[in-house]
């Protein structure tokens, strides 16, 4: 009888006996520890049996052609920064190439005033007309467009640019149409670019004027909401290559005048400067009538970073901004500016460099010469002026301001001009660079890219004019730039050399994450967080210091002494113990990582990389080598054992089902390839090209990580027939093989014998080249050879069950033989049963265990299926990148030789069978090897089995180890098998890996509440410790309150009204004393609307993390003051050889309600004080060189300027009328 009947037929008998229990069951302490043992040893056994733990331990080990190596931890990260840094430098110089091409072109165009010109309209191509009158009819062309893998299969034509127009620039304007012509040159320019650097993406050229040229040329994608707001001169890289870093103090005017819409178009103008600030920018918002005041308390008489987290805190305080009233004192607010920029400025904390006041209001009663006189004699101050209403004339006094201290003077009328007008300042601050012809190199912060490529920085130079007649006018053409996505740079940090739990990251002269694995953007609805870009790295990398202990900017922190080390471009080494949650955030570890720093020269960047030191990750195994690079320049490239390289071949590619290659980077790959195939079959097409070539490996190809997989392929080989054994799997039939196939297979043996061997190596390199057996049939033919070393007949692991097997250890050797003799061969060994006849009384292991796996250091994955099995996993598919996978790291958490036992938790998508019905428990363990008294982890091996045949498994070890119990139902009272008993293995994090109840299978215990006081008490008694860790990435949900009269400033008639009264002032000021200009403004106050909007905000969050401490088990205890005249009784112990506890307990005792543990995140609560302190906190930081602020020869002239109509008389009083009638209707609805 099977244990699987056997268990099922209990289950039956219970339902029918009806047995009376008291409620109050005994839980037997020794009981449990004798189950935990036994279940433990049982558990052990067959994970090793099925899994080859030891078996591959111990091929590894054998090996003398194996040693292990301390990884330089300095050598590798100055390496990748070399690689990175060349890599980078290609990009600045596609940037420079284009850069000069503009230049040049401008120099040699020759305006036309009456262009006509058609251009690839990005936003237009590939649509259809509007109709008759439809004006960019022109523009309608068709542009062929393909996907392309590069660019994350977005088509694109890759032969012609296109150009995006802003949406409040005209496509047809005089000034856009010459700056469109004259840059066509850049499409030959882009293209060579790409052909030089196929690495290159997106490149780039941003106008002055407002339009786009972008390459490879696409269709223009709308935003969420159909619109297209893209202006390029607003973005980042367009304004840090146009300006040096500037502080920078806004004045808002909110005295009584400011009312209406124009209190509205102020507050829009702020948001829109605060815009076009950046990390390197220093700010602050001041709004004044008759006092001054902060936007922010908080930031009283300081300037703060223009991160995004500061910005946002503005933003907020804007909406809380007080009525418009009294009248405004202009010395007063002026004074409060200067003397805060001179405060800061001594304080060495700010930009240092460009210093400007922006002054936003609708008017002013003088100039305030004295002021200016006396703060800013030399004019060092730059002053920008923004007059506010559609309804004011130019003010002459607001325009001084501007023109005497090298400003721009603007007027903004309505919503739509603020776009255009508010960055017009950049232009100016852009003029002593531009005179002194000085081209920098900027590097933006990692950004969201907007046409689909994800995380990215972008380098980017400024664009002169440089015709000598405008020299002294400083013209700034435009912003040349090259984009760079993040996994372009990650490619040169590949996984296998910082092993297990290692991984690369770098920062910027800010301390922000240029990039790092625990960097999340998006936030749980896939919306891009405000603050991405400003992650600091004191923010992921957590040392396990109580928090509460220390401020998170504390110096005494070491990730901040990290932090500075890196800010200030050292190199170097640092060790630190830290907290690391798992990739959902469900799980955190301690680790001890060995941190190795350098800086990346040419850029504002610092790279790192960590190494762990669990699992001796900072050590690496080293095998036998097919590839050698020779000594020197090795400008030659690798060349190759043919024959290991023959055997390599053998072992990676007969059978692909089985053996799985990570999606690593093996090869670089060209575009065409790219799209033509994948990864591993680019390995498979290069290696055969090197067997065919004497050897000599691609300099595309990376040879240590091709050591690194071939070695591990030939040892990992015999794990197959071990496999095979175990399962009494039947004999697989070898593949039918091509003659192609079997002339190469003859060829590759006469070349490792040195039999034949070509006279030119290109001779056979041209034969590899016909890619049929390449591409079309990549899995086609390559039998196993006879494995090195094979389990005898009969063999089992020394802790394996003893089930009888038959190991079928020969196969064939095809080399050279003809096609018929395959076929006859083939034949003979026809399996004529589909399985073996059972032997044991353990039938039910067939149904129970899935597949078996390995998964290596160089990213070879072998799988196992159980031929007999009813279920089917996915495991190739959803965990094809060994080390970079939960199971494997888990596993090396563990220095000992256990298994890792889990499950998919709640919410998580793999894990299941293949048809999703059931959960998979998945078995890893590290495979560590030893040599010479040093330890390296050289894969991870396992298992995966149906949750069901786990529970049975244990629900059986309670009664085969009770002597008072017969063998099919129960005659004692504390097994598992009775309802009043729970049972649980639980993780060593809390999460329930088995229990009888399937629906409880992924939760964390803590959630159940039936045993909150239960699991109250395993905290009270240490067997699991609780531990919070802040999330500094978290959003939080908000309501706020919005004041406005939204109401009015959106209903087209009024606003249209309102527009026209622009042509009103005199007379409404005039009105305005007898009573009609005071109804005007109530009107707005009688249309005052408040609403409720729940926003997402970027907050800290408490984290709760469980993690059991297996010094205080076993333990028997029971809970009785709760409880209702009973004791609710429990035992626990730790289950040998793996991460589990044993978790028996009473489940008929009631007792009083406890809350159950919370395990979602909680917004922290900080002090008012102590958050202030730390908004206020500048942290360590490095200003970018070199600074532009003034020139002799800047000619500031151009200072802005202004227009006016004077209506009729007649037209005044019709608008008079009109806007009545429309304020009493608007005022009765």
């Amino acid at each position: 009888m099977t244990r699987w009947m056997a268990s099922n037929l209990r289950l039956l008998l219970l339902a029918a006996l009806l047995v009376e229990v008291s409620s109050d069951v005994s839980i037997d302490g020794a009981g449990v520890e004798e189950w935990a043992a036994a279940f433990g040893s049982e558990l052990y056994e067959l994970s090793l049996k099925y899994s080859g733990a030891e078996f591959i331990r111990q091929e590894y080990e054998r090996r003398d052609d194996v040693h292990v190596e301390r990884v330089n931890g300095i050598k590798v990260v100055q390496e990748m920064a070399t690689k990175m840094e060349n890599m980078l430098e290609n990009k600045v110089l596609a940037v420079k190439k284009l850069r000069d091409k503009v230049e040049e072109a401008h120099e040699m165009y020759d305006y036309n005033p009456d262009i006509q010109f058609e251009y690839f309209n990005s936003n237009l191509v590939n649509t259809n007309t509007t109709g008759r009158n439809d004006r960019d009819l022109h523009l309608r062309k068709t542009f062929d467009l393909t996907p392309n893998e590069h660019f994350n299969d977005i088509p694109v034509n890759i032969i012609n640019s296109t150009v995006q127009v802003a949406a409040n620039v005209y496509n047809f304007g005089t000034e856009v149409l010459n700056g469109i012509a004259e840059t066509e040159v850049l499409n030959e320019v882009f293209q060579e670019n790409y052909e030089r650097d196929p690495t290159l993406t997106w490149q780039y050229f941003g106008h002055n004027t407002g339009f786009f040229r972008n390459y490879p040329g696409i269709e223009w994608e709308p935003d969420s909401r159909g619109l297209d707001l893209y202006d390029c001169r607003k973005r980042g890289w367009y304004i840090s290559s146009a300006t040096s870093p500037k502080d920078v103090v806004i004045l808002v005017d909110t005295s009584g005048s400011m009312t209406g819409s124009r209190h509205e178009v102020a507050k829009h103008t702020v948001n829109t400067i605060m815009s076009t600030l950046g990390d390197d920018d220093f700010f602050n918002v001041i709004s004044f009538g008759d006092t001054t005041s902060f936007i922010r308390s908080c930031f009283n008489g300081t300037l703060v970073q223009a991160n995004a987290d500061n910005k946002n805190l503005i933003k907020q305080g804007l909406k809380q901004m007080p009525k418009p009233q009294k009248i405004a004192d202009f010395e007063l607010a002026l004074v409060e500016a200067f003397e805060l920029l001179e405060s800061f400025n001594n304080t060495g904390l700010g930009a240092n460099c460009n210093q400007a006041i922006m002054l936003i209001t609708d008017g002013a009663h003088e100039t305030y010469e004295e002021v200016f006189d006396k703060y800013n004699e030399d004019r060092h101050v730059r002053v920008f002026t923004y007059l506010i209403g559609a309804d004011i004339k130019d003010d002459p006094n607001v325009k001084w301001m501007s023109c005497n201290n090298k400003g721009y003077y603007t007027r903004i009328g309505a919503f739509a001009d603020v776009e255009e007008n508010a960055s017009k300042y950049i232009h100016v601050l852009s003029r002593p660079m531009v005179i002194e012809q000085d081209h920098i190199t900027v590097w933006t912060n990692v950004y969201m890219d907007t046409l689909g490529l994800q995380l990215m920085t972008t380098v980017s130079q400024p664009v002169f004019n440089k015709k000598e007649s405008n020299r002294e006018q400083g013209i700034l053409l435009g912003v040349a730039g090259v984009d760079v996505p993040v996994k372009e740079l990650l490619k040169l940090t590949p996984a296998y050399k910082l092993g297990v739990n290692g991984y690369p990251f770098a920062i910027t002269n800010n301390g922000y994450i240029l990039y790092h694995p625990d960097l999340r953007p998006r936030d749980e609805n896939g919306e891009l967080k405000p603050n991405y870009n400003s992650v600091d790295l004191a923010e992921v990398e957590l040392s396990d210091i109580d928090e509460q202990e220390y401020e998170r900017t504390s110096l005494e922190l070491v990730q901040n002494k990290l932090r500075t080390a890196m800010v200030d471009r050292e190199t170097g080494y640092m060790n630190m113990t830290v907290r690391m949650h798992s990739k959902d955030m469900k799980r955190l570890h301690f680790r001890l990582n060995h941190y190795y720093y350098t800086d990346l020269a040419g850029t504002p960047f610092s790279l790192g990389i960590v190494l762990s030191d669990r699992a001796a990750g900072d050590s690496q195994l080293i095998g036998l080598e097919t590839f050698t690079v020779p000594s020197g320049n090795g400008s030659e490239g690798a060349v190759g054992d043919l024959c290991l390289l023959k055997e390599g071949l053998e072992n990676l590619f007969n059978d692909t089902e089985a053996a799985v290659l990570a999606n690593w980077i093996y090869c670089n790959l060209n575009n065409t390839e790219g799209m033509t195939m994948t990864r591993p079959q680019a390995l498979e097409k290069y290696l055969r090209l090197a067997m065919e070539n004497s050897g000599y490996l691609s300099a595309k190809c990376d040879p240590e990580l091709i050591n690194h997989v071939i070695f591990d392929a030939k040892v990992t080989q015999p794990i197959v027939s071990y496999w095979e054994g175990i399962y009494e799997a039947p004999s697989r039939t070898p593949p039918m093989l091509s003659n192609e196939t079997l002339a190469r297979q003859a060829l590759y043996q006469a070349l490792c014998d040195n039999e034949t061997m070509p006279t030119e190596p290109q001779t056979t390199a041209v034969y590899a080249n016909s890619t049929d057996f390449l591409i079309t049939n990549p899995t086609d033919g390559w039998l196993s050879v006879q494995p090195t070393t094979s389990p005898s007949v009969n063999q089992t692991t020394s802790n394996a069950t003893d089930i009888p097997m038959t190991l079928n250890l020969t196969s064939p050797a095809f080399f050279g033989v003809t096609q018929e003799e395959q076929m006859t061969t083939q034949k003979d060994d026809v399996v004529t049963t589909n399985a073996p006849e059972m032997t044991t009384n353990d039938g039910s292991l067939w149904d129970g265990v899935i597949l078996s796996f390995v998964g290596t250091m160089g990213g070879l994955t072998r799988i196992f299926p159980n031929p007999y099995a009813t279920q089917k996993s996915k495991f190739a598919e959803e965990f094809p990148n060994t080390i970079e996978e939960e199971y494997y790291q888990r596993a090396a958490e563990t220095s000992t030789q256990k298994f890792i036992y889990s499950v998919p938790l709640q919410g998580q998508e793999d894990g299941y069978t293949a048809d999703g019905s059931e959960y998979l428990v998945t078995a890893s363990a590290p495979v560590l090897v030893t040599k010479d008294g040093k330890r390296s982890i050289a894969a991870a091996i396992g298992l995966q089995m149906l949750s069901d045949f786990l529970k049975d498994m244990f629900l059986e070890t309670t009664t085969m180890h009770r002597q008072d119990c017969n063998s099919v139902a129960f005659d004692c009272e504390l097994t598992c098998y009775n309802e009043s008993v729970g049972c649980y293995l639980l993780d060593e994090h809390g999460y329930i890996v088995m229990s009888k109840e399937q629906q409880e299978i992924g939760m964390h215990f803590a959630s159940l509440t039936e045993y909150a006081r239960v699991f109250d008490r395993m905290l009270d008694t240490g067997v699991y410790v609780e531990i919070k860790q802040i999330d500094y990435q978290a959003m939080c949900q908000e309501t706020v309150m919005h004041i406005s009269a939204a109401s009015h400033l959106l209903d087209p008639l009024i606003s249209i009204s309102t527009f026209l009264m622009g042509f009103t002032k005199q007379v409404i000021l005039l009105l305005s004393q007898v009573g009609l200009y005071y109804s005007w403004e109530v009107s707005y106050a009688e249309g005052t609307v408040v609403t409720e909007e729940v926003i997402s905000t970027p907050c800290d969050k408490e984290m709760t993390y469980y993690s059991a401490n297996s010094d205080r088990l076993p333990q028997t205890s029971f809970i009785q003051k709760q409880c209702e005249d009973c004791k609710k009784s429990y035992s626990m112990d730790a289950v040998p050889h793996s991460n589990l506890i044993l978790l028996i307990v009473d489940k008929d005792c009631t007792c009083d309600i406890l809350r159950p543990k919370h395990l979602e995140p909680v917004k922290v609560e900080y002090n008012s004080s102590r958050w202030c302190q730390r908004l206020r906190t500048q942290v360590h930081r490095r200003r970018p060189e070199p600074c532009h602020s003034q020139h002799p020869l800047e000619n500031s002239t151009d200072c802005g300027r202004g227009s006016w109509l004077c209506p009729s008389l007649p037209w005044i009083l019709l608008m008079l009328l009109v806007k009545s009638i429309l304020t009493y209707v608007s005022s009765r609805t």
